[in-house]
Order: structure tokens, then sequence, then C-alpha cells
């Protein structure tokens, strides 16, 4: 089953999508995640530390030509950082890959 994610700026707009992508043939379910409000603590601050670390990373930062980080994958990132719970933060170490884009490793595995 394929999923799809929106984000809705205005609540107020939710009712009304929602009976929209209901009579789309094929919807089986709309799903409306109540918001939850993360707590951010010391590791949330490491990774935001790192992340800003790594976007500073100039071009050719491996001495084999690669590129910078791209914007939108800080970005992308620094919004699962502000979404995710503080446990699950402290066990990521984010490295650079050589293709502009951020690895997320879970330590000990």
């Amino acid at each position: 089953m394929a999923e799809l994610l929106v984000s809705i700026d205005d609540a107020t707009l939710v009712p009304r999508i929602r009976r929209v992508i209901k009579s789309l043939h094929g919807v089986s379910r709309v799903t409306v995640p109540r918001s939850k409000q993360v707590r951010h603590g010391e590791a949330y601050r490491h990774q935001l530390e790192r992340l800003n670390e790594l976007a500073a990373l100039p071009g050719n930062w491996d001495d084999d030509g690669a590129p910078p980080i791209e914007n939108k994958v800080v970005c992308n990132v620094k919004e699962i950082l502000d979404i995710c719970p503080e446990p699950l933060l402290s066990t990521w170490v984010l490295f650079p890959d050589i293709n502009g884009t951020l690895l997320i490793k879970f330590k000990g595995k």
C-alpha cells in the first residue's frame, strides 16, 4: 500500500481536504495525526550543531571534488530533527556523502 504525507499550514482546511482525498478512487483511508510537542534536549542540540557543521563544508571538502551539502538536504534533515524524539536522536551519527547529501548511521549498528 502506498502512502502520501501532506503538510498543511492552515488546520481549518483539513476537513475539506480530507473529504476531497477520500473521494478519490483507490483511497482506502485518510489519517490525520495529532501533533506532538517534541522536547529538545542535549541530543537535539548536538545533532543540530553537527548538521550546521556539515552544512558549512565547502566544495571539495574531501579533496576529491565532492560538492558541498545541498541546502534542501540540510532543510530535510532539520525537519527530521525537529520531530524525532530525544532518545532516537542520541543514537544518530551524521556523515557527509560525496554526492552532496548526508548519511545517518545508528550507533552500534
